[in-house]
């Protein structure tokens, strides 16, 4: 999966072991707030911690009139990727921006798959009292909104999928991810480990630029415990099947987006699965990589506004909406 780190871990994998009491000794439980300032966005923006079946669930929520959007980021990422897309919605809609899982007894479970995270999702809606919202999620992000909208399709109201990997090979996964996902619980919050992320991640512009996500991306790495990061790994490089036989039945709304220079999931898979989808529409985004709202944020918020835009109204304040859908196990 990300080639640029496999070539530099593969040589070294000796020095991990070695490394690793190191990359240890540096590792704290991150901070949200210093991923997006709720200041800066909204006098009432707070963050919480929500109960979930994946554990205690970091949310910040922005107020706003509009109908509720879900924001999930990709494995290896903060909020902070979708920072641009959170100040572009600032205000005219109701935010609710997820953080990656927190470690310890309160944090990640050990069942930490796609469709308790799509579960996560409707508890978290569930612990804010919203019936419907709209999800978008970058990679694994994308995965959780594949899997949301199709165990509860009455409580999605659209569905943003960017640059999601919804395919896995009928060979499982390859030992490039398996190394991957051990190496994060090793060394992933040590430079070597972050800047073969980066190169997989964002366009070489990004890099040379630095905007303010992708540095908000960088400290959070640094800052990220290990345990969360190999369990998010572990879950959608080495826990997932494929997605492909649940699109056929998602008839929400979708958009996807791919980013044209995404090697790691070129622009036609993606299209290939979007015409599985009876309701969805594709755009390739010029330029992008694997995480285009921060390698081309400006192009990304404009298409999944329109997309927003375009909804019916009756997606998200219908108000028998919450006597149709059918309750979750508890």
């Amino acid at each position: 999966m990300f080639d640029p780190i496999l070539r530099r871990v593969r040589p070294l994998t000796g020095p991990l072991m070695l490394m690793a009491g190191l990359a240890g000794c540096a590792a704290t439980a991150p901070d949200p707030n210093l991923v997006l300032d709720p200041a800066a966005l909204s006098a009432d923006a707070r963050h919480r911690r929500i109960d979930t079946v994946i554990g205690a669930q970091p949310v910040l929520e922005v107020p706003g009139p509009g109908m509720a959007l879900v924001l999930w980021p990709s494995v290896f990422a903060s909020g902070a990727i979708h920072a641009d897309l959170v100040r572009a919605f600032a205000g005219r809609y109701r935010l609710l921006v997820v953080e990656p899982p927190l470690p310890g007894p309160d944090g990640a479970s050990a069942d930490f798959t796609l469709p308790a995270c799509a579960q996560a999702v409707s508890q978290i809606l569930d612990a804010y009292g919203i019936d419907r919202a709209a999800i978008i999620g970058t990679s694994w992000g994308g995965l959780v909104g594949v899997h949301f909208a199709h165990r509860y399709p009455a409580r999605t109201a659209g569905l943003v999928l960017l640059n999601t990997p919804f395919d896995m090979p009928a060979s499982g996964p390859g030992i490039g991810d398996r190394l991957i996902a051990w190496a994060a619980g090793l060394i992933g919050n040590t430079d070597l480990f972050i800047n073969g992320v980066a190169r997989s991640f964002f366009s070489p512009s990004t890099r040379e630029t630095e905007p303010a996500a992708y540095r908000a991306w960088r400290d959070w790495m640094r800052r990220a415990d290990k345990d969360a990061l190999a369990a998010v790994a572990r879950s959608v490089l080495i826990d997932r099947g494929s997605t492909l036989p649940l699109l056929a039945g998602i008839t929400a709304p979708a958009l996807v987006i791919a980013g044209t220079d995404d090697a790691m999931y070129p622009v036609a898979s993606l299209a290939d699965a979007t015409a599985r989808m009876p309701n969805a529409r594709f755009q390739a985004v010029a330029g992008a990589h694997h995480i285009a709202a921060v390698d081309r944020p400006d192009d990304v918020a404009r298409e999944v506004g329109h997309f927003l835009a375009g909804l019916p109204r009756q997606a998200t304040d219908d108000p028998t909406i919450r006597e149709s859908r059918p309750d979750e196990p508890r």
